[in-house]
């Protein structure tokens, strides 16, 4: 993703944009890493991403244009949300999966039947988040919060 670019000189507002830039490029690259293929870490990465340009743009709410904070901070927030779920069932798959390796064969049924279920769930999960993702591609999100986050003027 490139090391970020700030300069000494630079004013508070072209820094705080240049970060906030920076962070909504890394979400959204992981993001298309998501829409490409069901990979875990790409996954944990876009949110840790995408939490911190939220906790960034609610710290600095105040300097950032008010007009279009709602609508980004909302589709930050749906982002968000559709990739808890999805991460909230890798989580729990990978512990179900640790805990049927201590099982007999025979008293992994429960354990089987639970797991398939929350893997139909994580797809039904992923293909949601997908549809956000499209949905994003679609309407331009991407360069809208790109220029939303140009502070330099």
């Amino acid at each position: 993703m490139g090391a970020l670019k700030i300069k000494p000189d630079d004013t508070l507002s072209a820094a705080l944009g240049n970060i906030l830039r920076k962070r909504m490029a890394t979400t959204f690259a992981m993001a298309e890493k998501v829409k490409k293929k069901n990979d875990v870490e790409s996954l944990h990465q876009m949110r840790i991403s995408a939490r911190r340009l939220q906790s960034l743009m609610k710290i600095f709410r105040e300097v950032l244009p008010r007009k279009a904070f709602k609508n980004h901070h909302k589709n930050l927030r749906m982002l968000l949300r559709a990739s808890g779920s999805i991460r909230e069932n890798d989580m729990f798959l990978s512990m179900l999966a640790e805990h049927r390796k201590t099982l007999l064969q025979s008293e992994g049924r429960v354990i089987d039947n639970l797991i398939a279920r929350r893997q139909h769930q994580r797809a039904k999960d992923l293909e949601y988040l997908r549809g956000i993702l499209a949905e994003f591609a679609k309407t331009g999100f991407h360069k809208q919060m790109e220029t939303y986050l140009d502070l330099r003027a």
